[in-house]
């Protein structure tokens, strides 16, 4: 099964700390979701999160650096965990859509991710979608795959571009701020030239790796709370799709502070990538941004 995946340890460690994680995950869900307390983060006093993003955070990083203890663990909402001076490092979202999570909106699944980086360059991911029994996965130069949440084979993913305008579904982000929706406004009144569907499911993570499963055709992801929320984009790309900052016209490869991010599968993908600069402007300073 592991054959595809070079570094078989970090992969088999990987898997059952994301299954560990997001089984502390559903119990919380299970348990205290509809009646648990949604704060807002000191840092921003935008961004929700619950005692269960913590609590996801910490087995995830408990489990892997019992392993792999050089492995630093950056979690959304625990911070620094391990040598802060280490080149090798985890970073994790518990639980990606906290607001529908601790409200049980059944039809919008949270998710659990994991982004791997060594001297700042992304070379690993996973993504753990325990609702649809998914784990979905890539390590730079061997491609992505999805398996069974509890375990199974490998099935490689390979993006599929050519669907008509009609049949095309865009992931459009959920987060709804003054500064970004002026923006994102512009976006959405003239999207429809690429994309007559649109969904969402309210996760960063969640909408790149679809764009991988072919769930989607594409997304932009302009409310990045940080390098946690970009681990899809090495799954889009090791699928052969793209992913690209679109403030700066690089992909998405290292570790950086991004604001705007487009995932394609790559139709139309230079029409797309300048009509998505044109809205957002090369200004953008993201969501926590203000004119």
């Amino acid at each position: 099964m592991t054959r595809l995946i070079k570094n078989d340890g970090l992969f088999q460690t990987s898997v059952v700390a994301i299954q560990a994680g997001s089984l502390v995950m559903q119990s919380y869900l299970k348990r205290f979701a509809g009646e648990g307390k949604l704060e807002f983060k000191s840092t921003d006093g935008l961004t929700p999160v619950g005692e269960g993003d913590r609590m996801t955070g910490y087995r995830i990083a408990e489990v892997l650096r019992s392993c792999f203890p050089h492995i630093t663990c950056v979690d959304e909402d625990l911070g620094v965990i391990g040598d802060p001076d280490s080149n090798d490092r985890c970073y994790i979202d518990g639980i990606d859509g906290t607001s529908q999570f601790l409200r049980r909106f059944e039809m919008l699944k949270p998710v659990t991710g994991m982004t791997f980086t060594r001297n700042d360059e992304l070379y690993f991911a996973l993504i753990a979608d325990p609702m649809r029994n998914k784990i979905v996965l890539a390590e730079k130069g061997s491609g992505a795959y999805e398996m069974p949440f509890d375990g199974g084979d490998l099935v490689r993913l390979q993006v599929k571009p050519g669907k008509t305008v009609k049949e095309r579904i865009f992931a459009e982000d959920a987060l709804s701020y003054p500064y970004t929706d002026a923006r994102f406004g512009k976006f959405i009144a003239g999207v429809n030239r690429f994309a007559q569907n649109r969904r969402t499911w309210a996760s960063c993570l969640a909408h790149a790796a679809y764009v991988a499963q072919n769930l989607v055709d594409f997304t932009v992801l302009h409310a990045i709370g940080g390098f946690w929320d970009l681990g899809g984009c090495l799954i889009a790309q090791e699928a052969g799709g793209i992913a690209a900052d679109v403030l700066t016209g690089q992909p998405v490869t290292h570790y950086g502070d991004y604001q705007l991010v487009l995932v394609d599968n790559g139709a139309d993908h230079d029409e797309l990538f300048d009509f998505t600069r044109e809205c957002y402007g090369t200004d953008y300073k993201g969501f926590r941004g203000k004119e």
